[in-house]
């Protein structure tokens, strides 16, 4: 999956929603508890910022 085109798509509209069970660099970053940290992956970070990406 290329995140920046995925998050290009969903921000133009061309994508209603996308339900993710991998991303590009995930690895390290779902296994530990760092809610309380600012996320580092600013693709990641991106995406999260969209309610129709889950």
């Amino acid at each position: 999956m290329d995140t920046d085109t995925l998050a290009s798509a969903l921000r133009m509209g061309r994508l209603s929603g996308v339900g993710l069970d991998a991303c590009e660099e995930e690895a390290g970053v779902f296994f530990l508890d760092e809610s309380l940290e600012a996320m580092t992956d600013e693709r990641l970070a991106r995406l999260t910022l969209f309610s129709n990406a889950w």
